[in-house]
């Protein structure tokens, strides 16, 4: 089942499961985050939201398979 699903999709889950976990704390129970938790936690949804991954230049020589090691598999 694992793989019917994208990391996309996980990831797009997990931040909405966040969001109403933290509302739904904000307004059932007296004791909850302060605003300012409230920001930085946002702040630090939004970073990892708009993170990506370096992309690294791959050389012709790495990408291409070496027959005399595919020979010694």
């Amino acid at each position: 089942m694992k793989k019917a699903v994208s990391a996309t999709a996980f990831t797009v889950t997990g931040v909405v499961n966040k969001f109403l976990t933290v509302g739904i704390n904000f307004l059932i129970w007296d004791k909850h985050a302060s605003p300012f938790g409230l920001f930085c936690l946002l702040v630090t949804i939004a970073e990892g939201v708009l993170y990506q991954q370096s992309v690294t230049g791959v050389s012709g020589r790495s990408s291409q398979r070496d027959p005399a090691a595919s020979k010694l598999m």
